[in-house]
């Protein structure tokens, strides 16, 4: 552990940001502490009281502590994070890189589907890129029958190569 240290943290780095204070299930403060950064900075969106006490508590090691009450997306939370670095975020939206292949999938994929062109679909994103960020098939399929009871719609599962076994079981 020490020669990786020495290795990767010879330097102090001029800025470490930890994205979530009150959520680092990685123990990304103690690295953040470790790059011996000028300025570290670190965010909470909690406004509970307690939450905010813990972040406060942990401000030692941090130059700064965000506090964004409202939940967002992780886009938006990093254009803030940007923002209160002093630069201008210049759009507010994610984005979707597609190429000519995945524009002709889609179209194969909707073509064949047997259900109707204007018939309704919501797409789920069942993976993640994390496992711990994984969502379980079976509240999914909760999810989905709960919103079957109020909407007609076609469920679309959007899933990566390691998320087949969980699409199949939800689409059961």
């Amino acid at each position: 552990v020490l020669r990786v240290y020495r290795r990767h943290f010879a330097m102090p780095f001029d800025l470490a940001i930890l994205p979530r204070a009150d959520l680092d299930i990685e123990f990304s403060a103690l690295l953040c502490i470790a790059t011996r950064a000028t300025r570290r900075i670190t965010i909470t969106s909690s406004s509970r009281w307690l939450k905010r006490l813990l972040a406060w508590q942990i401000r030692g090691p941090f130059s700064d502590v965000l506090f964004f009450p409202e939940a967002m997306h992780e886009t938006p939370r990093r254009l803030r994070i940007l923002e209160f670095l002093g630069h201008e975020a210049t759009a507010q939206h994610l984005e979707c890189w597609l190429g000519k292949e995945d524009i002709a999938y889609e179209r194969r994929f909707f073509n064949e589907q047997p259900h109707s062109s204007s018939a309704r679909r919501i797409a789920f994103g069942i993976g993640a890129s994390s496992a711990k960020r994984i969502w379980p098939t079976k509240n999914f399929t909760t999810l989905i029958q709960m919103l079957r009871q109020h909407l007609d719609f076609v469920p679309v599962l959007i899933a990566g190569p390691t998320d087949q076994a969980a699409a199949r079981q939800i689409a059961e």
